[in-house]
């Protein structure tokens, strides 16, 4: 899709709809954790389910940056592809702020050099 073609008002829902997803595993991961530790389970067995969690993410992570494709949820393709889509677009609407000779790119830096030059 071209960037033109992109509805901002929807991509806002699919990260919000993908967000809410992630949120939803990791509390269900964590619920299923702790009640595997509260009935005596092996921290052993455990830090193993972790590992294996943890490379399972890894080698998603390693074939989409490889091959360009996403492993996932029709969500989660879709908002990679409109990130992928507007990499190095800025939606900040941000005014011109010139101190001296900087030109800051975004509020954030400005804030940022004003908090640690004692402003």
């Amino acid at each position: 899709m071209d960037e033109a073609k992109w509805s901002m008002q929807e991509v806002k829902l699919l990260k919000k709809v993908q967000l809410f997803q992630n949120n939803f595993v990791m509390l269900l991961v964590f619920v299923l954790f702790a009640f595997f530790a509260k009935n005596g389970g092996s921290v052993f067995f455990l830090f193993g389910l972790c590992c294996v969690f943890f490379w399972i993410s890894t080698a998603n992570m390693l074939y989409t940056l490889k091959t360009g494709r996403t492993i996932g949820t029709k969500i989660s393709k879709r908002v990679q592809a409109f990130d992928r889509d507007n990499m190095g677009v800025e939606t900040l609407e941000t005014k011109d702020s010139d101190i001296g000779s900087h030109r800051y790119c975004c509020k954030c830096c400005f804030y940022s050099v004003l908090v640690c030059s004692g402003f």
